[in-house]
């Protein structure tokens, strides 16, 4: 099986970053194909692990890329169209390749593995502004 994985950051910098390459080595080892898209930001001076990469940055141009990444979408789509995927698997997108990449894996088998609360908590607190907990 042919396995895309996308993910914010190619260092080894936390634990999701370990996970999304233990996952691919994983893959890999029982005969998948499997490759990392990450973006080239870089929150520690770590080299990168990933096979693939965009344009990334923790400078506070950051800002600008969570919304929109042209780099990322232009990149993912050369990506896609070359590796031609079975199956896609986000992690972390909000912080570097943006929900712009997104409508890109319309055509694609996809899966997003959610790791916190901020696709529905914004700010990341696991409440709602009722007060609610996020759920």
């Amino acid at each position: 099986m042919r396995v895309l994985l996308l993910h914010d950051y190619g260092t080894l910098s936390g634990g999701a970053e370990v996970m999304i390459v233990a996952l691919r080595d994983a893959l890999r080892s029982r005969g998948h194909e499997a490759i990392l898209f990450t973006s080239t930001a870089r929150p520690l001076p770590l080299p990168l692990v990933s096979d693939e990469q965009c344009f990334g940055t923790v400078s506070p141009l950051r800002r600008v890329l969570q919304a929109a990444n042209p780099h990322a979408v232009a990149r993912l789509r050369t990506v896609l169209r070359d590796f031609r995927p079975d199956v896609v698997h986000v992690k972390m997108f909000l912080t570097q390749l943006s929900p712009l990449v997104l409508p890109l894996l319309r055509p694609f088998p996809s899966l997003l593995h959610v790791i916190n609360y901020n696709l529905v908590c914004p700010i990341n607190t696991k409440t709602l502004p009722d007060g609610t907990p996020c759920r």
